[in-house]
């Protein structure tokens, strides 16, 4: 999982830098797929590696040039031998895990441009298999107590849109494809190199990416418990 956050101007310059370059690509205004990319399916089926190449180097540009800070959740969903409720669940129902994570990052991150009362207004890739149990999570965040959660005073409204609406998702959608690339790399018997694109982002200062497992235990069975007693799970 995988998005960004910059104030409601940066989104009005950034949508309209990252729509030109689509069109100058000649995608035309089909919504932009990492996964489609990479692999030359879809919309960009008989496209030269270099084309779409030089397509992902234009919008990393405009993504390191914008000013919007972007994250990346990744779950080990491998079971350790010592498995307990809250590893099980998490290989269950990994989103279940990374959304909370995911939402916490965010508003600590937005605190370096929000003011007073302001909050963050989330919108998220509509899915009909995420939508509901996505809202359930986030309400219950917004009601859970003790000071791990005091989050709920940077969250707002969130809702559900389609990439080719919203840019915006479809750069997360990029983003989400570096961090799993990255993770795969680390996790190989080889370590690879980085991908230049996510060293590009990561240069910027204002990208990260977390393992979910190695990161967040405590935070995660706090979450656990308190869904636990509202009978979230």
């Amino acid at each position: 999982m995988a998005g960004w956050i910059a104030p409601v101007d940066e989104w009005t310059v950034f949508d309209q830098r990252w729509r030109d370059a689509l069109r100058t690509s000649g995608l035309a205004d089909k919504p932009f797929h990492m996964t489609d990319c990479e692999s030359g399916h879809g919309a960009f089926d008989g496209w030269s590696s270099e084309r779409r190449r030089d397509l992902v180097k234009s919008l990393v540009t405009i993504l390191c040039e914008t000013n919007a800070f972007g994250h990346g959740v990744a779950v080990n969903r491998t079971l350790p031998p010592e498995a307990g409720l809250g590893d099980r669940w998490l290989a269950e129902e990994p989103y279940g895990f990374a959304f909370p994570q995911f939402l916490a990052f965010m508003c600590d991150r937005a605190a370096a441009f929000l003011d007073g009362a302001e909050r963050i207004n989330f919108i998220f890739d509509r899915q009909a298999t995420w939508a509901d149990p996505t809202s359930r999570v986030y309400r219950d965040i917004q009601s859970a107590p003790g000071p791990g959660f005091r989050i709920s005073d940077r969250m707002g409204t969130l809702s559900f849109g389609g990439s080719g609406d919203h840019t915006a998702l479809q750069a997360a959608d990029l983003l989400a494809f570096e961090v799993r690339k990255e993770f795969e790399a680390v996790g190989a018997e080889q370590r690879r190199a980085q991908r230049r694109s996510f060293v590009r982002l990561l240069s910027t200062g204002r990208v990260s990416a977390s393992d979910i497992r190695s990161t967040s235990r405590d935070f995660n069975l706090q979450l656990l418990q308190h869904l636990q007693k509202r009978g979230g799970i």
